[in-house]
């Protein structure tokens, strides 16, 4: 019953701040489109989406195509991609409404659709690979309700043929598949605020391959959140439930600042994982107001596991730079031997390039990810930074570095990419317990450890890819991988083809 009482006075309280709006549908990250909006942007183009902070908005992104697209100063390549994004994701008829009522509401709210309007649809992905010699097939089903002056309803549920692989997966198989509800979500928004209730993705942080506090490979997480939207600055707060561990239940929350300067975007995010035996929300960690850290500090009893991050991202004439820097725990002081504890941080740069030397449709990216031993955990197993056994931050856990090279030219339909891709993986990975080495040294002796630990495997990639896209509804796409994974007694080489094809459709029900 408290838990009940705790849930409905924060949700009472969204709601009051998020007043009514415009509809829309969230973009999920694995939609190859997200590799083509950020070729885009760095082009000078979407300069009003934030892809730092995903899932983008389909009639936010339809909303700034439309406007780019009467820009005469755009490549041919950029005009074939935005025309190619307006054809596939425009939801619904948002136009201007009659009468003075509705047409003061329009000077608050954007692109309100006309009348209720009821979405389905399906997505299927069909995928061969001869390395280890199987057939992936995945489906998704779609379900949306749109109302006016801001409502969605969305629901997408999944056949996945991918999440039985992981060892440590949750949930029931049959034959190699598993099923459940990817997405469900209640969504309001106005032209200055968005409030999400339910199951939905959260992505955050600059990287293209990856980010290292909220990655788009972790499993939606069901949250209420609630964002703050302005031109100069946008501020974003989070409470998540997560699966039990040992029977602890477990709870997350977060919240974000991102400032929006001229070139420079900057964003500072906290997030703190706790739960325990009968724990119950912390009220101290629903205040989006409060430095969760300091909170843990002077407690009583508000233990848990905090990390921050800084972004910085800044965007040049046709290039961009990017970091993100992860602070897991840091030892200051060299007082007793706990202080020995190596530092839990993360690290990620990254450098994109837009039609260099004069190539129109041409994009080079290069990035490094860099993240410590034990990053991501602490000593209670049910504080570990996972939801469902998925890390939630950077989708292989911590113990490792990763060079990342990619170059990619758009032919009108066809995409031909060329991608390099260095791991090396120590032996902390995320299902490794807790240890602490360090406790049977003296301050004096002091204690070190390489980077990464143990055994490291060393795993190169060459990778090739021809995509054909006439549409983001439906491409084929053909992937060559070279592979050499090495350690200190095995020596592999691997390789593997792989066949892919894509098809989705949706339908109006009137």
């Amino acid at each position: 019953m408290n838990r009940l009482k705790d849930t409905s006075v924060l949700c009472f309280w969204s709601l009051v701040v998020c007043l009514s709006a415009q509809a829309q549908i969230y973009m999920p990250p694995y939609d190859p489109v997200y590799e083509d909006l950020r070729y885009l942007q760095v082009g000078g183009t979407l300069g009003s989406i934030d892809l730092n902070q995903v899932p983008v908005l389909s009639d936010q992104l339809i909303e700034t195509v439309r406007s780019d697209l009467r820009s005469e100063s755009i490549s041919q390549p950029q005009r074939f991609l935005l025309n190619q994004i307006r054809t596939a994701y425009t939801f619904g008829d948002t136009g201007q409404s009659s009468g003075l009522l509705n047409r003061l509401l329009e000077k608050v709210f954007v692109n309100s659709v006309k009348e209720p309007q009821f979405y389905l649809g399906m997505r299927t992905d069909i995928t061969a690979v001869t390395d280890p010699g199987k057939l992936y097939p995945e489906l998704r089903t779609f379900g949306a309700v749109i109302l006016p002056y801001g409502i969605s309803v969305v629901n997408v549920m999944t056949i996945d043929p991918y999440a039985t692989e992981n060892p440590d997966y949750i949930g029931k198989e049959w034959r190699g598949l598993s099923g459940y509800t990817e997405q469900a979500y209640f969504l309001w928004q106005t032209k200055f605020s968005r409030f999400t209730f339910g199951r939905s993705y959260i992505i955050n942080g600059p990287g293209r391959n990856s980010n290292l506090m909220f990655s788009g490979a972790a499993r939606p997480m069901d949250q209420m959140r609630l964002e703050f939207i302005h031109r100069r600055f946008s501020y974003q707060t989070i409470v998540a439930q997560l699966d039990p561990i040992a029977n602890a239940d477990r709870y997350l929350s977060s919240h974000r600042l991102t400032v929006y300067l001229k070139r420079l975007q900057l964003s500072v995010t906290e997030t703190i994982l706790y739960g325990g035996v009968n724990q119950r929300l912390k009220f101290a960690y629903l205040n989006p107001f409060l430095f969760f850290h300091g909170e843990q500090m002077n407690g009583p009893g508000l233990n848990g596991n905090t990390l921050g991050s800084v972004e910085l991202t800044y965007s040049g004439n046709r290039w961009c730079a990017y970091t993100e820097i992860l602070i897991d725990d840091v030892q200051l002081d060299k007082e007793e031997p706990g202080d020995l504890e190596p530092n839990e941080i993360g690290i990620v740069v990254g450098f994109d390039l837009v039609d260099p030397f004069g190539v129109e449709g041409l994009y080079v990216g290069a990035e490094y990810s860099a993240l410590t031993n034990r990053t991501y955990k602490t000593a209670s197993p049910y504080e570990f930074y996972i939801h469902r056994n998925v890390p939630i931050g950077y989708p292989l856990g911590s113990d490792l570095d990763r060079w990342d090279l990619v170059l990619k030219k758009y032919l009108q339909n066809w995409q031909a990419i060329i991608r390099f891709d260095y791991l090396r993986r120590g032996a902390g990975e995320m299902n490794v317990p807790w240890d602490m080495p360090w406790m049977n040294n003296t301050v004096e002796q002091g204690y070190d450890e390489p980077f990464p630990t143990g055994i490291v495997e060393k795993t190169a990639d060459i990778g090739l890819e021809l995509r054909w896209l006439p549409t983001y509804n439906r491409y084929v796409f053909l992937r060559l991988n070279l592979q050499n994974i090495a350690n200190t007694t095995d020596n592999e080489q691997n390789v593997v083809v792989t066949l892919g094809l894509h098809w989705d459709f949706r339908f109006n029900v009137r």
